[in-house]
This record gives structure tokens, C-alpha cells and sequence, in this order.
């Protein structure tokens, strides 16, 4: 109604100034009815008008979001989405947690069912592992010496690479600040030549634009640093220096032009040198293999399963941060990383109220979009789901890495379900979507993992999962056992797709989500979802996901999904029930994937 009360306002204004007095109050009237219709709509069909990404519209209750209407618009997308040629339907199940009463004889009590549509993309993600291993070792003797081995000196750099080196787990975000996508991807050097068996793991960063062409070249200053002016003046006379051994005078004269060129091309290239070492201390230029600090152990050393994505909300400075598993002193840890840093990058996360297990991964990374006034500097508070089922969710500070348990299901049970672990990031709804009334909800991927059910060894496949939290208690409202995408998954050796060996599709990172339309009669959103997926530890791909929203709200209009959420008896035997179905589903899918595999 902010609409309506400015205009209201002006009403004495318009009186003590026109004699058509009576015309400007008919026109008030109309245009403040005429705006209550658009902001409120029908009884039954209410619009939510989203102002501006700070002053969110809150609605009651999740229920409501079914009825939300977020008007005519014009929305502007990353990407051109009806280029894609082809979307595959899928009916995808879910089993529900947070159920009304339930008799416990059939999982079908719990069972969700809707439409997903995807598109997996023909490319693949490409890694030039000749000039990242060129990058790693001519930084120093040391680091020639960590990424080479005796026996490699006779070979030629391309049997080296093909035998020894290996790239996997990309994980991609777009960037909205420099409306491009960055892409991270782990790169393993084994002198065995064992992808699983890698010495040391790195992380390549890449740019791309909107339709996933490599931005070479491509730089990004600092978020705490800034480049004083006497250095910008610096740089400013080395590019003049530059310019001047461009040999213009000469242009006209093909021979002397030649030869000046060549004669001032070892200069130009050595103040080029001097330039990007003095911007390397205020930006960061990709691609790249990113500056993260590690300790050598042999095997097993550096950072592990990088999984990137942004923290800041829309509408605020938004920067890019990896989450990923790495070696410690004495044990695995949790670190983040935030590559658009120079200081305070690196961070190691751990236990102050509590103890950690020797080895730390998996965890699933999500921010707070509502700030608690109880907490000290909540926004550099990042949260990680550190196990699913008893949910157990860890706080902890982006300042020095120490950990607090936000909330625990069932404290006194050590044995947590290793089903399901972490995958994705969780982010919030697209920003065109009204918040709901004392609850934040995130969607994000996590991942199934099977022992040995009929296909292989491990088996491992993404899930589809909505996290809510309400009064401090956090709980998943649904989960799918397994999601595939149609895709035939490349084997463990990577020469088909026949179960052997681990049969591996792992969702590394949400990169994108957003709405492009809504359809005023039924309410169902189009929108989109990237995600990026990785086959086998060898092969990474994107993948479109359309209807993702409609299918996560679905949920309030199939099922009958209790309006709090209460940590009692009850409330965990629904939860063991709904899970147990899970299992059940997920190894039944794997059974029957390895009989036509």
C-alpha cells in the first residue's frame, strides 16, 4: 500500500494549488483503486510484489506461496532458454518428513510425486591440463619438484598429462558483478596415474560468459584491498611505455614496422611481466590455479571437492566462496576459501563446543538470509549441514573457522545415517519469491551413497531435498532417494556405461536459479535451475532443471505438511519411517539401474 499512502499524501498539495481540485481527487482515487487491484488481485489470488530486493514481501505461511501471484512483468535472464532444443520430462519421487499422522504400513503415506523437466548440455567442461601443469611448475623448483617425477623426464609432455594428471568436480557459479560464470575445477597430479589415488589436488579457475565462452584474461579487483593511486599512476605510465613501442610511425612501411616490432617485443613483454606482478597484489586475473596454502603429505594432499557459490544477498555486494575438504595437521578438515581476497582467504573450520571425527567432508553449505540480532556479525556466519538424518547443523564464523552446533536433532546418537550426504550448496528461493512468515527455506542436491546394490561398487546419485528452518529447529521437508537426469552414467574406467567398478554422478554445485515467468491462471512458475554435475571422477557437465519451484511448493498442495515443527517421539519416528523409504527406494533404483547396466 506504499503506493496508495504517497499518493494520498499529496492531497492537500493538489487542493491548495488547482481549482480542479475535484478532478485531481477523482484521479487519486482511481489510480490508488486501480493499484489496490494490482498490488492485492483477487481474494483468492493474491500478487505479491516484490519493491526492491531489501524490503522482502512476507507472506503467512508456506502454504501461501501457492496462491502468490507476482504480476506482469518484464524479467530479465542470464541465459536464452528457448535456444535449448529439448527438455526430457521426468516424474520424480519424494518421501516427506514433517508429515500429519501417519500409520507406518505403507511408504506411499509419505510419498511425493511431481514433474521435473531437464536438459542435459552436449559440452562438457574442458581442461587444458598441459598449461595448468606448466603453471604449477614453473612457479619454483619446489613446485617443479611436487608435480614431476624421475621417470617422466624421458616422456613427452602429452604422455604425462594423459597418464598422470586428471581433472574432475567442476563447480561453476554465475557471477552477476561480472555477469559471467566463474569455474572451478579440480585438478589431481598422481605419479601413479590412479585418479583416486592422486599426490596433490589444485583448483583451476576459469571465466565464462553467458553462453560458455572462456574469458581469457579476465580480472577481478580485490574486495579488501585497494590499489592506492600512486601505483594505479605507476601502472598507467608502464601501459604509456607500452603504447609508444607500438611502432606506429611505421605502419605505412611494412619492412621498418616488422623490425621495430621485433626489435621491442622482449621490452613490451618484460613491462608486461612488471604490470601483472603489480595487479596480482590488488586483483586476481583467470584463469588460474588459485593461491590456497596446503601441507604436503604424500598422498591425498591439497584441496578436495571444491564446491563454489556466492555469499551476500541479492541486491548487496555478492562474492564467490569455495567450500572443499583438505588435509590438516593430524586430520581432514573443512576450509572456504574466497578467491576475490588477499587477505583472510584461507579459513579451517572446527569444534569449539564439541569434538570433530578425524576425517571432515560432505558438509552442505547455506547462509542466513535473516539476520539473528543474537548473534555477533551474522553476516559473516556461513552454516553447514553436517549430517542429514539426525539433522545436525553447525554455525560457524567466516572469521577464524570456529564452529558451534546450531541445532541437533537427536544429540545422544552417534550413528548417523550415511545415506545421504552433502552435495550442493543450499540457496534460497529466486528473489521474485515472498518470503514466508518466521521460516527460511533452501533448496539444494544432496547426494545418495549406497554400498554395493547391483551395480558396481559405491554407488552415487543426486537428491533433490528442501531444507526449512523455523525457531532455531531445522528439518528437511522432503527428499529424493535418486535423481539421474536420463543420463547414462560413464563408468568407473570411462569406456561405456556398464556397472563396474564405483558408478559415480555426483551434483557439485548449484550455479543458477532463476524465474522467468509465471502463469496468472494456474500459478505454476517457469523457471530455471543450472546445475553442474560430475560422472566418474572424470567427466563434468551442466544440466538445466525446469520446474524446480513448481515441484518444491508442490509439496504444500499434495501433502499435509505440519505447520511447526516439533523435536519430540513422534516427529523422529516419522522421520526414521521416512527415511527407511528413502533407503529402500534408493536401493531398489540401484538394483534395477545395474540389471539394464
Amino acid at each position: 500500500m506504499q503506493v496508495v499512502s504517497g499518493l494520498l499524501r499529496r492531497v492537500p498539495w493538489i487542493f491548495a494549488r488547482s481549482r480542479r481540485s475535484a478532478s485531481y481527487l477523482v484521479l487519486v482515487v482511481l489510480v490508488a483503486t486501480l493499484a489496490s487491484v494490482h498490488i492485492w488481485g483477487s481474494p483468492n489470488k493474491r500478487s505479491y510484489l516484490r519493491r526492491n530486493v531489501l524490503e522482502p514481501v512476507i507472506v503467512p505461511s508456506r502454504t501461501d506461496l501457492l496462491e502468490a501471484r507476482i504480476g506482469k512483468r518484464s524479467f530479465k535472464s542470464t541465459r536464452d532458454y528457448s535456444r535449448i532444443p529439448f527438455f526430457r520430462k521426468q516424474d520424480i519421487t519424494a518421501y516427506v518428513f514433517n508429515t500429519e499422522d501417519i500409520v507406518y504400513e505403507d511408504c506411499a503415506e509419505v510419498q511425493y510425486n511431481n514433474l521435473i523437466e531437464s536438459h542435459v548440455e552436449d559440452s562438457d567442461v574442458q581442461i587444458d591440463l598441459a598449461k595448468v601443469r606448466q603453471m604449477l611448475i614453473s612457479k619454483s623448483d619446489y613446485w617443479h619438484k611436487l608435480f614431476t617425477a624421475s621417470d617422466e623426464e624421458q616422456w613427452s609432455v602429452n604422455h604425462v598429462v594423459r597418464k598422470r594428471w586428471f581433472a574432475f568436480g567442476t563447480s561453476a557459479v554465475w557471477y552477476p558483478e561480472g555477469d559471467c560464470y566463474l569455474v572451478y575445477t579440480r585438478v589431481i597430479y598422481s605419479d601413479a596415474g590412479i585418479k583416486d589415488k592422486p599426490n596433490i589436488s589444485v583448483v583451476y579457475a576459469q571465466a565464462y560468459d553467458k553462453d560458455w565462452n572462456e574469458l581469457i584474461g579476465k580480472k577481478f579487483n580485490y574486495y579488501d584491498v585497494k590499489m592506492p593511486e600512486y601505483v594505479q599512476e605507476e601502472l598507467d605510465s608502464l601501459w604509456g611505455f607500452i603504447a609508444d613501442l607500438q611502432c606506429e610511425e611505421y605502419k605505412n612501411n611494412p619492412e621498418q614496422y616488422n623490425r621495430c616490432s621485433k626489435e621491442n617485443q622482449p621490452r613490451i613483454k618484460e613491462t608486461q611481466l612488471r604490470i601483472n606482478e603489480i595487479e596480482a597484489h590488488y586483483s586476481i586475473t583467470y584463469p588460474t590455479v588459485l593461491d590456497i596454502d596446503f601441507i604436503v603429505h604424500g598422498l591425498f594432499s591439497g584441496p578436495e571437492d571444491p564446491r563454489a557459490f556466492l555469499m551476500g544477498a541479492p541486491g548487496k555486494i555478492q562474492e564467490p566462496i569455495l567450500v572443499f575438504n583438505m588435509q590438516a595437521t593430524e586430520h581432514r578438515r573443512m576450509h572456504s576459501f574466497r578467491p576475490h581476497r588477499r587477505n583472510n582467504a584461507l579459513i579451517e573450520y572446527s569444534r569449539t563446543d564439541g569434538e570433530l571425527r578425524n576425517q571432515e567432508k560432505n558438509w552442505a553449505p547455506f547462509f542466513h538470509y535473516r539476520q539473528d540480532e543474537k548473534i555477533d556479525f551474522p553476516d559473516e556466519q556461513i552454516y553447514f549441514i553436517h549430517d542429514f538424518t539426525p539433522m545436525n547443523v553447525l554455525r560457524c564464523s567466516l572469521f577464524d573457522g570456529s564452529c558451534v552446533v546450531a541445532f541437533d536433532e537427536e544429540p545422544a546418537k552417534k550413528d548417523k545415517l550415511s545415506l545421504i550426504r552433502g552435495g550442493t550448496q543450499y540457496i534460497r528461493f529466486p528473489s521474485i519469491i515472498p518470503e514466508v512468515k518466521d521460516w527460511q527455506m533452501w533448496v539444494g542436491f544432496a547426494k545418495s551413497h549406497i554400498p554395493p546394490c547391483g551395480c558396481g561398487g559405491n554407488f552415487y546419485r543426486p537428491q533433490l531435498s528442501l531444507l526449512v528452518e523455523s525457531e532455531g529447529k531445522y528439518h528437511l521437508e522432503f527428499l529424493t532417494p535418486t535423481l539421474d537426469f536420463g543420463i547414462d552414467v560413464l563408468n568407473w574406467s570411462g569406456d561405456g556405461s556398464k556397472c563396474d567398478g564405483h558408478n559415480v554422478l555426483n551434483p557439485n554445485t548449484i550455479s543458477n536459479w532463476e524465474v522467468v515467468g509465471q502463469d496468472e491462471a494456474t500459478g505454476l512458475y517457469e523457471d530455471y535451475l543450472t546445475l553442474t554435475i560430475s560422472e566418474a571422477d572424470i567427466k563434468s557437465s551442466f544440466v538445466t532443471v525446469r520446474g524446480v519451484l513448481n515441484y518444491v511448493l508442490g509439496v504444500y498442495g499434495k501433502k499435509e505438511i505440519k505447520d511447526t515443527y516439533n523435536v519430540d517421539s513422534k516427529t523422529l519416528e516419522v522421520n526414521k519411517f521416512t527415511a527407511s523409504c528413502i533407503g529402500v527406494s534408493a536401493q531398489l533404483f540401484c538394483k534395477e539401474y545395474g540389471e539394464s547396466h
